[in-house]
């Protein structure tokens, strides 16, 4: 018997730029899509910027640029091209 296993899911893989999220005003800007880009040195700078803004604003502050859903959404489609990945070569 054989069966085939769906593995779809729907996301966007748009330019960082063109998904980017940003905080209010009150605490001001960050563009959390800045921490996932390919370029290391552009990461590592985010990276600062981020902790730099934590520090100033207080842990409250991932929660106000959507930094825990920027997360969990980076996880789903990293998780879905490994099983994409696994289950062609599989041939499921």
């Amino acid at each position: 018997m054989s069966r085939k296993l769906d593995m779809s899911l729907t996301y966007s893989m748009m330019s960082p730029a063109a998904t980017s999220t940003t905080s209010s005003g009150k605490t001001g800007d960050f563009d959390v899509s800045t921490l996932f880009v390919a370029d290391k040195s552009a990461r590592d700078e985010a990276s600062l910027a981020l902790a730099e803004a934590a520090k100033k604003n207080g842990v409250e502050f991932f929660g106000s640029i959507g930094l825990n859903d920027a997360l969990v959404k980076v996880c789903l489609i990293s998780y879905h091209s490994v099983l994409v990945s696994v289950a062609t070569r599989l041939k499921i």
